[in-house]
């Protein structure tokens, strides 16, 4: 897949307290190796906070500086059971042998 540039775009939301509401695309690779290209939505705070429309479209780009960058490669999805086996590696060598006989 080829990267781009992008800027995102903002938008808000909410009826009683309302929200600028971020959004862009990245590029990832799935389990299977293929690429897709996959939609990420970010709150980046109320309206009575960030007045102008301006202001959250710079906050956004700051968030996607490193993906416009291109030192973000395309990632692939990390699905639960290997976030699961990946923390239990990590986790288990600092447990006690009763915390560890409990999460097992």
């Amino acid at each position: 897949m080829a990267r781009r540039y992008q800027r995102g775009y903002v938008f808000k939301r909410g009826k009683r307290e309302k929200a600028w509401i971020g959004r862009w695309r990245e590029d990832v690779v799935n389990p299977d190796g293929k690429p897709e290209r996959i939609q990420h939505s970010v709150m980046l705070g109320p309206v009575s906070v960030i007045p102008s429309k301006h202001e959250a479209q710079l906050m956004l780009e700051d968030r996607l500086r490193q993906l416009n960058v291109c030192q973000a490669v395309p990632r692939a999805p990390l699905h639960f059971e290997a976030f699961f086996h990946e923390w239990q590696r990590a986790t288990t060598p600092v447990l006690r042998p009763a915390t560890r006989r409990f999460y097992n």
